[in-house]
C-alpha cells in the first residue's frame, strides 16, 4: 500500500491515512465512524479543522 494515499470518507474500517470530515464522524454519519472513536486516535493532522486526517494501523484494527 501506498503511504502517500489518503482515503477519503471510509465506509467501514480501514487501514491507511483516512481523512474525515468532522461533522460525518460527529453528527451525520455517526454510527458508520463507530469503530474509528472506539480506537480513541489523535487526528496526525488537519485540513481547515473541518478535515481530519488519521493514520490507521493493522494492529489498531486488531484492538476492535
Amino acid at each position: 500500500m501506498n503511504k502517500d494515499i489518503i482515503i477519503k470518507d471510509p465506509k467501514g474500517p480501514t487501514v491507511g491515512k483516512i481523512i474525515v470530515s468532522v461533522n460525518s464522524l460527529n453528527l451525520f454519519n455517526y454510527q458508520e465512524y463507530r469503530w474509528l472513536r472506539e480506537l480513541k486516535k489523535d487526528p496526525i493532522d488537519n485540513i481547515g479543522y473541518t478535515w481530519l486526517i488519521f493514520e490507521v494501523t493493522e494492529e489498531d484494527l486488531k484492538k476492535i
